[in-house]
């Protein structure tokens, strides 16, 4: 890793087509043999090289991903004053922010002259993904996180220091009481942590139908064409649901030959879905199919990348760790259907929610707590594969829209169709069948379900569950959990980590 000491020298910047991937930092007393180590538990992340810089009391490092790895240059990003900026993600609104005169190589680059411009309030402009770490000030840190919580960042303190990174697994033994970054944060030394965005207000209000639907497709296409990167070609992975579906569709349109991947046990309804919207769209698919032995073989890798024992979790993390994997060298970027059960209710128990306000208030509840569930997920099996998963669906400008929308028209009718308006707006871009087909949690339309119970009910005995199922409080709600959770334990020994965990209500 090399180093930029007190001034003395600069790396170079960041080049085109290289993602910076996996952030470490630290702000008060620490050594350059820690932060080496602590960015090796990230380099997964970014495998294509490592970085940092340092000032004053504030060391940084990075991990690298080179969309194009034949094109495989040293980057970083800062200036001659002694600011720095590594940021974990994209700005996908980035064309706002340039022109003749501020011609940006990298997203770091643009955040950094918005802090510089603008102070913390530039946060509020950006459409993106991100967890970002500037050094401002002569050496003092500015860190951020996207509203959601996309990109992940954590931290802990110890001894007086301040330690930031982006996986548990890199503060685990250098900081106590690791905690979570707050989404929709920043964070300075002297204002501590402060909320730049919140979705607690935000009201729906009617609209004209046929108005909606269009306003819903062109917003759509615009997220999608926004996170199209320019120097390479991105793959789909494409379960067979609708919004999955829906996302390749509209990539299909602009992107040539686009590849596509599904994954399920054998039999699965997921991979005659995939097959069928494939064929309609026109991309070239890929599908795979594993079995439990398979399933056995990678749940302890599954468990350390995903940093959970949440049994809702893993299961899905399952498939979608067979799914990045299949992609394999086919792309450096995948978009994934993510986001859409939640702008456009899709969960079945919201259909027993009794009025439009408390369904209303229930979509929007979910945007503070994706960050350590799905979007863990989502983030954590891409990465484990050196992949960029990019959701269109949790594009800035189609989530404010989604979000006024009607409630009425996300759980519809007597029937109670979830994602109705979703739906009816992509009619005709995929299969009628798998359009209107309903919705299965991935794990569930991959055929992954009963196995992983029944995996568990074979390695774990009543006694033992009973005896352990209160290790943790709230106390582990079944044998799976269990399974899940002594894995867990092996590697991540800190009674901290444990609380970093998202649990759903349901198993």
């Amino acid at each position: 890793m090399c180093h930029s000491h007190d001034g003395v020298s600069f790396p170079q910047k960041t080049r085109e087509g290289m993602l910076l991937a996996g952030i470490i930092a630290t702000y008060g007393l620490s050594n350059d043999a820690d932060v080496q180590a602590m960015l090796d538990k990230v380099k997964h992340r970014g495998p294509d090289g490592t970085i940092g810089f340092k000032s004053g009391k504030l060391v940084i490092g990075e991990t690298f991903l080179s969309l194009n790895p034949e094109k495989n240059n040293c980057c970083a990003g800062g200036d001659q004053k002694q600011n720095y900026a590594a940021l974990d993600g994209r700005i996908f609104n980035r064309k706002q922010f340039t022109d003749e005169n501020n011609n940006f190589e990298t997203d770091g680059e643009i955040a950094l002259r918005l802090y510089q411009e603008q102070g913390p309030d530039f946060l509020q402009e950006l459409d993106g993904m991100f967890a970002m770490v500037l050094a401002v000030e002569g050496g003092k840190p500015f860190a951020a996180r996207d509203p959601l919580g996309v990109k992940p960042l954590y931290y802990g303190y110890k001894n007086g220091t301040m330690y930031f990174a982006s996986e548990v697994k890199a503060l685990v033994g250098y900081a106590d009481d690791i905690k979570f970054f707050p989404p929709g944060h920043y964070f300075t030394p002297e204002s501590g942590f402060k909320r730049y965005i919140d979705f607690e207000n935000i009201k729906w209000k009617e609209h004209e139908l046929d108005e909606a639907l269009g306003k819903i497709r062109n917003l759509m296409e615009e997220s999608v064409l926004r996170q199209i990167p320019r120097q390479t070609v991105p793959a789909s992975l494409l379960s067979g649901g609708i919004d999955s579906s829906i996302i390749a569709a509209i990539t299909a349109r602009h992107v040539d030959n686009l590849k596509t991947f599904c994954v399920g046990m054998e039999g699965a309804k997921d991979l005659e879905a995939a097959r069928k919207v494939a064929d309609f769209i026109g991309s070239q698919h890929t599908q795979y199919t594993y079995d439990k032995k398979d399933i056995q073989e990678i749940l302890p890798e599954v468990i350390y990348y995903m940093e959970s024992f949440d049994p809702s979790l893993i299961r899905s993390s399952v498939a979608n760790y067979f799914a990045y994997k299949l992609v394999g060298d086919n792309a450096r970027v995948v978009f994934s259907g993510e986001g859409g059960d939640e702008l456009f209710g899709g969960y079945m128990y919201l259909k027993d929610l009794e009025g439009e306000e408390r369904l209303h208030q229930e979509l929007i509840g979910f945007f503070d707590g994706l960050h350590n569930v799905g979007l863990q997920r989502v983030d954590r099996m891409s990465m484990a594969h050196s992949k960029e998963c990019r959701m269109p669906f949790l594009g800035m400008n189609l989530l404010q829209y989604a979000t006024t929308l009607p409630p009425k028209w996300k759980i519809y009718g007597s029937e109670k169709i979830e994602k109705w308006v979703l739906r009816k707006a992509f009619e005709g871009w995929i299969p009628d069948d798998v359009l209107w087909r309903i919705k299965q949690e991935f794990s569930q339309g991959s055929g992954t379900v009963d196995v992983m119970d029944e995996i568990a009910q074979e390695q774990i005995t009543d006694s033992e569950f009973d005896r352990e199922k209160n290790a943790i409080n709230p106390p582990l709600r079944n044998k799976e959990e269990l399974m899940y959770y002594r894995i867990f334990r092996q590697y991540f020994d800190d009674d901290s980590a444990v609380a970093t965990v998202g649990r759903w209500i349901t198993t």
